[in-house]
């Protein structure tokens, strides 16, 4: 199972799997080669032949077919690539105009839990956040609402988008 990712399309579209398989593996453009193959309903198992391919499309991630999130999950020989888990999807969330205060690791995981899952923050080797942005990495339940976090009087407030 080495190398291998397990993907699902976000949609209740159906789609033709030669045009998805094709389409999917350009984008990927994989150096040393991918195959496809689709083992469920809306579920595919990407192969790739190289570490580094299966890495950068991780890296890439998200990835969209026909304005469609494809979620894609990493697989190792432990797992079932049939019965993972694929209803989250890692997103970098840009957060504007906080005071330099509060650009803190503490503060990306608030706001990253409080929006999904915490994963990473944005920082210099030192570990400082520097800029007017931060750059948090989320995991985001596909199956919920959106969050829109605004600022006032410098408190956070959670609203539905």
């Amino acid at each position: 199972m080495s190398f291998c990712v397990v993907g699902r399309l976000l949609s209740n579209k159906g789609f033709h799997f030669d045009s998805l398989r094709s389409t999917i593996l350009q984008s990927f453009n994989p150096l040393k080669g991918a195959d496809v193959k689709l083992i469920g309903d809306n579920r595919w198992l990407f192969r790739f032949n190289h570490h580094l391919d299966q890495r950068r499309v991780l890296e890439n991630y998200p990835w969209a077919f026909d304005k469609h999130l494809l979620i894609l999950h990493s697989v190792d020989a432990e797992e079932n690539p049939a019965t993972v888990d694929l209803e989250w999807c890692e997103f970098h969330v840009h957060v504007h105009d906080l005071p330099l205060g509060k650009m803190t690791r503490e503060m990306a995981e608030f706001i990253g839990n409080h929006i999904g899952k915490f994963r990473d923050v944005d920082t210099d080797t030192s570990g400082v956040i520097w800029g007017d942005t931060m750059r948090i990495q989320v995991s985001l339940n596909v199956n919920k609402p959106l969050w829109r976090v605004l600022k006032s009087d410098h408190r956070l407030v959670m609203n539905y988008w």
